[in-house]
């Protein structure tokens, strides 16, 4: 199985960010071995909802690393 799908996923789509790739969902269609479109809107999703991710699909303080005060 390939590494990018054994990596997780959410992990995956903060470090794209972080290293600021771009969007998450085209940078992701360019790899060989692609997660499926729904699986990475799903991570997103998640991201999103926990606070790392802001609604421009930008990192949050938390996204970063950083404790919000």
């Amino acid at each position: 199985m390939p590494e990018i799908l054994r990596t997780s996923l959410e992990e995956l789509c903060l470090q794209i960010k972080m290293l600021q790739l771009g969007r998450v969902k085209p940078f992701l269609a360019k790899a060989l071995d692609a997660p499926d479109e729904k699986t990475v809107q799903q991570a997103l999703t998640l991201l999103t909802n926990l606070g790392g991710l802001d609604a421009k699909e930008e990192l949050t303080p938390l996204g970063w690393g950083e404790r919000e005060r």
